[in-house]
């Protein structure tokens, strides 16, 4: 009996630990995906990695330090903020997005790759971290993030859509999008349910566009607002 009670405080206290090593990473999650404070955030993912491992916490460091690779991946495109913020979205083509972000990782259209040689009329532009260059025509059509590598305003991916409309309120609310509608929105106008239920798209006008995915921000688009936009490639 003496023996047992031992190692039944030390199996509490390697679940306690565990617990806590939990409630640490969700912290740190919560810093990096939702704040965007990627500091502090690598500094706990850190603390974390730097446990000793057990069966029962082995899974938590791993994952910190998916999240560490991540972000260590993403600061090799740290310069991707000062970059935009300086960008000229005017008409331009191909060589003016290299000048400034060099050369893509690929040139997509549709479900197909191209060369730089042989581009159609509609194309993005593939850059490492889910950043990508839309062209239409010769012109830049969208700037986009599938990442939190950029905000304005302090909104960026993960960003609740109770903070992006109070940022910008828009002027009307539709709850519910009408297929026939899917591929034509009004600017300063928030769509709900527009493909699927829980999903929600939100042009401001002011050259922003936001894709939602239960109430988060999953897609940023940056545009040319005096340019005239037909078409969502």
């Amino acid at each position: 009996m003496n023996r047992i009670i031992p190692i039944l405080l030390l199996v509490l206290s390697t679940s306690t630990f565990a617990g806590d090593l939990s409630q640490l990473y969700e912290k740190a999650y919560f810093l990096e995906t939702a704040k965007g404070d990627t500091e502090e955030a690598l500094e706990i993912y850190r603390q974390i990695v730097s446990s000793d491992a057990t069966d029962e916490n082995q899974s938590i460091i791993i994952q910190s330090l998916e999240r560490m690779l991540a972000l260590h991946k993403r600061g090799r495109n740290k310069t991707l903020q000062k970059k935009v913020d300086q960008f000229e979205l005017s008409p331009a083509i191909e060589d003016h997005v290299i000048a400034t972000f060099g050369n893509p990782e690929a040139f997509l259209g549709s479900s197909k790759t191209y060369s730089k040689t042989n581009l159609p009329s509609m194309f993005s532009m593939s850059y490492p971290d889910d950043f990508s260059v839309a062209i239409m025509s010769g012109r830049i059509h969208e700037l986009r993030f599938r990442q939190p590598n950029y905000a304005i305003d302090g909104i960026r991916i993960g960003t609740s859509m109770e903070e992006v409309l109070a940022e910008y309120p828009p002027k009307k609310v539709v709850p519910k999008n009408e297929p026939a509608a899917a591929m034509q929105t009004e600017k300063g106008t928030l769509y709900k349910n527009y493909t699927v239920e829980g999903t929600a798209t939100y042009d401001t006008g002011t050259g922003i566009r936001f894709f939602f995915i239960k109430g988060n921000v999953v897609r940023l688009s940056l545009y040319d607002p005096d340019w005239p936009r037909s078409v969502n490639l």
